[in-house]
């Protein structure tokens, strides 16, 4: 596909978002559904654990006859104007101030949505979640939709207030998220919690070593480093990352380890640390092997392809674009995989959630799906354009 193909559909993606206000639907939102909400399996949490997975899995969306109503995430908005800031730097003209004001737009969205009680900036979802091992109360802040949020200031470059932005999320996740474990510190995902999930803690590590760098903050420096090292000496020997240390987090899949793999390349890059090459080649030649068909189809699991989820098709595109210093088929590959996406897993109006080899949930996820295809295409687009392909600021 051209440059122009591409584009279209990037238009396409924001005004659709843009007319729905950037509210809509969640694989995981199950529980604002307040039909279940008035039954009392709502306060059982298995029973809150199925129900989300029932409104995630079902191909025909059963939000509406729960009178569940569409929700705007912080995450969605700070992805679509990661994508917003990408375009605006690569275009001309108009369309550029036009992308910059929208950008601009998003950002005053995300300061809006903050989570609320707390002194410094952070974000959260907009409804309740009940995980495998803890549950999270509505807007409670965690530390992906903070990390999000935070690089979609870092990447406005025209200064003011935003940029102050991410060093204060950085100080909320000092404070609330940082923990150590055996003499040795992490980042885990919310304030009540003690999990340790390897893509939270190495995304808030190498959002820590970007605000050590800018504010000269030796400690923060620090913890960036063992937080990030936690992660890297846990990786398997075959090159594999388990989504985390729990015996219920064992498994492995693609997304995940593409958050892993970007936010070490991030690291690597902000420092200057390479300690931990080795690591990270074994790692990625790891996930390029295992997660990809030769037509560039993703799978979700490192033992199973089944299914095909949006969410793996964004992130492959980010991930090769992102360590395109390990691989020079890198590009070709991120093209390859946005090519086979299209071709499969857009309908024209909106990206299909997931597929299986008998079944299509074409339910329209704002954040999931739409927003994150959004900023991986912006990404592609811009490598065409000769920028290099740099996820992070």
């Amino acid at each position: 596909m051209a440059d122009t193909d591409f584009r279209r559909v990037l238009d396409t993606v924001w005004a659709d978002a843009e007319r729905s206000g950037f509210a809509g639907w969640d694989p995981y939102d199950g529980l604002n559904g307040r039909l279940f909400r008035a039954t009392p399996f709502f306060r059982i949490p298995l029973a809150r654990q199925a129900w989300i997975q029932l409104v995630k899995r079902t191909p025909i969306n059963l939000r509406p006859l729960t009178f569940q109503k569409p929700e705007v995430l912080a995450k969605g908005v700070s992805l679509f104007a990661l994508g917003a800031w990408r375009l605006a730097a690569t275009a001309e003209g108009p369309a550029r101030e036009a992308w910059h004001r929208r950008g601009a737009d998003l950002l005053e969205r995300l300061t809006a949505l903050r989570s609320p009680g707390w002194d410094e900036i952070c974000w959260g979802y907009p409804y309740d979640w009940q995980s495998r091992a803890f549950f999270q109360p509505r807007d409670c802040p965690n530390l992906i939709c903070s990390v999000f949020g935070a690089m979609a200031f870092e990447r406005r470059t025209d200064g003011g207030p935003a940029a102050a932005v991410p060093d204060e999320v950085s100080r909320f996740v000092m404070g609330a998220l940082s923990r150590t474990e055996g003499g040795t510190g992490y980042i885990t995902y919310t304030p009540t919690t003690n999990t340790r999930v390897h893509n939270v803690n190495m995304l808030g590590a190498a959002l820590l070593a970007r605000s050590a760098m800018r504010t000269n903050d030796t400690r923060l420096g620090a913890f960036a480093a063992e937080s990030m090292g936690f992660s890297v000496n846990r990786l398997l020997p075959n090159g594999s990352w388990p989504y985390g240390e729990s015996a219920n987090q064992a498994w492995v899949d693609n997304f995940h380890t593409g958050y892993n793999l970007v936010a070490l390349e991030d690291y690597r890059r902000t420092t200057g640390d390479t300690s931990m090459d080795a690591a990270l080649e074994r790692a990625y030649r790891y996930w390029d092997a295992t997660f990809f068909k030769s037509d560039g189809a993703p799978s979700y699991y490192d033992n199973s392809h089944w299914p095909i989820d949006i969410h793996c098709c964004a992130q492959a595109i980010l991930t090769w674009l992102a360590l395109e210093r390990l691989d020079p088929g890198a590009r070709a590959k991120a093209h390859r995989t946005a090519e086979w996406t299209m071709r499969h897993m857009w309908n024209g109006r909106h990206f299909t959630f997931q597929r299986g080899a008998w079944w299509r949930n074409d339910v329209k996820q704002i954040r999931w799906g739409q927003a994150w295809m959004f900023w991986a295409l912006a990404e592609l687009v811009a490598t065409q354009c000769g920028s290099r392909g740099l996820i992070h600021p």
